[in-house]
């Protein structure tokens, strides 16, 4: 991002704001935020880099919200798998850490292309007890829907 991009973000606590005002046709119910042994789902969505003209998109990336289903006092190490909207089958992965304490934990994708008006997609975490991820805990899957007021793929 750079000083002359706005920045748009499509987050939302309920995981979906439904189709733009004025759409004759109703959107699919938002999902419901996951809950898990670890996890509460407390928000997810898009973030959405628009340029200056309010119109073109520069950027979008996932955005997942989480708080710990207990308190933790021991880190949880977590490997996020993104659906990739365009690869279903080739997911976007990031890893991040839970700390003692840390009551929200906030993950972001890497940059994605592709997403439709009202697509569903899935983003899973893995969660882990040590750094070198051997051992995997369990897992807490959140689907998010996009909420994109276009009726074509968003590319840019």
């Amino acid at each position: 991002m750079n000083g002359t991009t706005a920045s748009v973000y499509i987050f939302m606590a309920a995981l979906s704001v439904g189709c733009a005002a004025g759409s004759a046709l109703t959107p699919p119910a938002a999902p419901a935020p996951a809950r898990s042994n670890h996890f509460v789902t407390t928000g997810g969505g898009f973030a959405v880099d628009l340029a200056d003209d309010k119109r073109t998109v520069e950027s979008c990336v996932y955005a997942l919200s989480l708080t710990p289903a207990t308190p933790l006092t021991t880190p949880l190490y977590l490997r996020v798998f993104f659906e990739d909207p365009r690869n279903p089958s080739q997911p976007l992965v990031v890893t991040s850490t839970a700390a003692p304490g840390q009551s929200d934990i906030s993950i972001k994708s890497p940059e994605i292309r592709g997403i439709r008006k009202n697509g569903e997609y899935s983003v899973r975490v893995e969660i882990y007890d040590s750094p070198e991820m051997k051992t995997k805990m369990g897992e807490h899957t959140q689907h998010i829907q996009s909420s994109l007021a276009i009726d074509r793929e968003v590319s840019f």
